[in-house]
């Protein structure tokens, strides 16, 4: 694995007691789980699937009422600082940190129950050494649902393709300055498909159109949703 520039290890715990119990080495052992994305093929998905379900959302996926909510752009983490709906999300909430917020202070984000993970150089097995950070939210989602213990993880909204440009999202939460090009989608697709070595579960892709080759796809319906 590539070390990652500017990627560091922050000790700083998460001491949420009630997301403790969601939130811990081995916590989800024996239960399939549902990595939510933001590609555009979520558009018009009915969330209320997902209820009771285990699910990690991705950046802006957490106004999806994910179990564990994993942001990793500071960008957002700094909107999400004047988002109230965010504060009062029940979910477990964190943040990959590789920088410091420019708005939130580390008292902040302890106040509005928003755990803080180290940024890795590479994979890991314990929530106490981070969660791997590389240039995009999938492996780190992946190496949580690994250090969780999924018996299965399941890829929604992992298109990684567009037909234009830029990047079409389900949410229109990013301002467009924020939007991705479509060259780069390339190296998101590479880095996810990369950590596959090291999962020792299945990964299923529930994206009908996607770029993503190393994971068999499945439909919704066939993941029990």
């Amino acid at each position: 694995m590539n070390q990652v520039p500017g990627a560091e290890q922050i000790a700083i715990p998460y001491a949420r007691r009630a997301a403790r119990a969601v939130v811990r080495d081995g916590a989800w052992t024996g239960h399939p789980c549902f990595i939510i994305g933001g590609g555009e093929s979520l558009i018009g998905f009915d969330f209320s699937r997902l209820a009771g379900k285990l699910t990690i959302g991705l950046n802006a996926a957490w106004k999806t009422s994910p179990t564990v909510s994993l942001v990793l752009d500071v960008r957002l983490m700094d909107l999400l600082h004047e988002t109230p709906d965010y504060r009062t999300f029940n979910g477990a909430k964190l943040w990959l940190k590789t920088e410091p917020c420019r708005k939130y202070t580390v008292l902040e984000l302890e106040e509005a129950g928003v755990g803080i993970l180290p940024a890795a150089n590479l994979w890991t097995t314990s929530l106490e050494r981070g969660l791997l950070r590389l240039s995009n939210a999938g492996p780190a989602a992946l190496n949580l649902a690994a250090i969780l213990g999924a018996s299965e993880i399941n890829l929604l909204g992992f298109d990684l393709k567009t037909s234009g440009k830029k990047v079409r999202r389900w949410h229109d939460d990013y301002p467009p300055q924020w939007a991705t090009a479509a060259v780069v989608l390339e190296r998101f697709r590479k880095e996810i498909e990369g950590v596959a070595q090291y999962l020792d579960v299945p990964v299923y892709n529930l994206s009908p159109d996607s770029a993503l080759t190393k994971f068999p796809k499945r439909t919704p319906e066939e993941a029990g949703l």
